[in-house]
Parts: structure tokens; sequence; C-alpha cells
């Protein structure tokens, strides 16, 4: 019974992509937060003064280097967020079920598709949960 249940949670990773990548197709989810920190990637190594955090704006640059548009680059920080938080809590087992159910929250699926450094707090939030849990 418990293998069942278990195997109906793998569908929630499944449908968060799926959601994530339609919710891209049919909206622009740039916001003049985001055009900020796009900006802030741009003109990197040199800003001259933001309030923003610089690790997001770091992380577009890095990508920006593969993918060559910082559109694009921002899906891939958010993807690959997403994917890491869900892969790490699994082979970890830690709390996977309720952080997978967490992550179906209306709360989770809003700030998901944007591009904002929310987005890149989930895996490090889980990290130090993660890493506080064990200590």
């Amino acid at each position: 019974m418990k293998n069942r249940l278990d195997s109906g949670f793998y569908l929630i990773p499944i449908l968060l992509v799926m959601n994530l990548f339609i919710r891209w197709n049919d909206f622009e989810h740039t916001s003049p937060d985001s055009r900020e920190y796009i900006a802030l990637a741009k003109n990197f190594p040199m800003i001259e003064d933001s309030l923003f955090p610089i690790f997001y704006p770091i992380c577009l640059k890095i990508i920006n280097f593969i993918v060559h548009d910082y559109l694009v680059a921002y899906k891939v920080v958010c993807g690959m967020s997403l994917l890491f938080s869900l892969s790490f809590v699994r082979i970890k087992d830690f709390y996977w079920r309720e952080i997978w159910v967490v992550s179906t929250f209306l709360s989770f699926l809003r700030i998901a598709p944007w591009g904002w450094s929310e987005i890149v707090m989930i895996p490090l939030l889980l990290l130090i949960f993660y890493y506080n849990y064990q200590f």
C-alpha cells in the first residue's frame, strides 16, 4: 500500500515541470524587478548602485554564457532551482513527500515562473534546513 502511495507522489514533479512550461508559453513573466536583475547581470561586474541581491544576477550572467539570452537564462535558473529542490530532498530522503506537496501550493506556483531572486532562495533554504536538521 505504501509503495503504491509513494508512486502517486512521483506525479508531482512531472506536473510541476509541465505547469512551469505551460505558464512560460502562455504569459510573459518579467516584471520591473526582473528587468532590473537582467540589467545588473548585463553590467556585471561594473555595478554602480543597487539595492538588489547580487547572487541572482551572477547566476543569470553564468547561464547567459551558455544560452546567450537573458530571458532564457532566467527560465533555466528557475528550472534548475525547481529540479534541484525536488531531487535533493528525494535523494537525501529529507521530508520529500511533504516538500513535494508544499511545492504544489498556490504561493509556490505563483512565484515559480517569474524571473525573481526568490526562486533561487528555495534550494538555498532547503540546504540550510537539511544541514541544520543533520546538526
